[in-house]
């Protein structure tokens, strides 16, 4: 399994947007669908930086705190990168 934590990720106009709960929900709702297309892609890079297939992803975001997680299923057992 491959975890990748991301802090600080929204643009100035997604921190604006997020000031209300109208916009937070447009900018998760956004992301979502941003992570829907381009997953496949994201997969194939850490499968080429870990060196195995992915088998599936998982992802979710923190809209107040302007933190996501991805998980990453691999296809092995990885050695732990600390």
């Amino acid at each position: 399994m491959v975890l990748v934590y991301s802090s600080g990720i929204f643009t100035p106009t997604e921190q604006n947007l997020c000031e209300t709960e109208e916009g937070r929900k447009l900018v998760k709702s956004a992301r979502r669908e941003l992570r829907s297309l381009s997953r496949r892609a994201a997969e194939g890079s850490v499968a080429t930086a870990v060196g195995c297939d992915i088998l599936r992803s998982f992802w979710d975001l923190d809209i107040r705190s302007g933190e996501q997680i991805e998980v990453y299923l691999a296809s092995r057992p990885l050695s732990p990168v600390r």
